[in-house]
């Protein structure tokens, strides 16, 4: 998946696009900064097929949305989020509990540069596997 901002008609829009096949799904509920900046949201939550699997794509603070997003008859969810060292206390037990309240898998993706720094993660229910700071190691939190 690419993250981009995507121009609709005369409008902007913070979309998610899965390659290679070119579908896309366009942020819900775009924040306070984007609003001001005139991204406008999109209108509905798609349902995306690969590889026999279903799976939706949440990005950014659409998790905060969850109750308006149904998540039935999906194999697992895809969370695109800019995660920091700061935000990530604070984002990262919203994953968790999504994933145990909808009893799905949880792939976390950082987009914060071309580096990983430790927050791209697996999550399902109370296990954890992340990809750390360092190269070559793999984090894993099992409650």
């Amino acid at each position: 998946m690419i993250n981009s901002l995507v121009e609709i008609g005369t409008t902007l829009r913070n979309c998610c696009e899965l390659l290679p096949v070119v579908e896309s799904q366009i942020k819900l509920f775009p924040d306070k900064t984007e609003r001001n900046s005139g991204i406008l949201p999109g209108t509905e939550q798609k349902i995306f097929e690969l590889f026999d699997k279903r799976f939706k794509v949440i990005i950014c603070s659409d998790i905060k949305e969850m109750d308006e997003i149904p998540t039935n008859g999906l194999d697992f969810l895809i969370f695109v989020y800019h995660f920091t060292e700061n935000n990530f206390p604070r984002v990262m037990p919203l994953v968790k509990s999504v994933s145990k309240e909808r009893k799905l898998p949880v792939l976390a993706s950082s987009l914060v540069s071309d580096r990983n720094h430790g927050f791209s993660s697996f999550v399902n229910g109370n296990v954890i596997v992340s990809l750390s700071r360092q190269e070559g190691i793999l984090e894993v939190e099992i409650e």
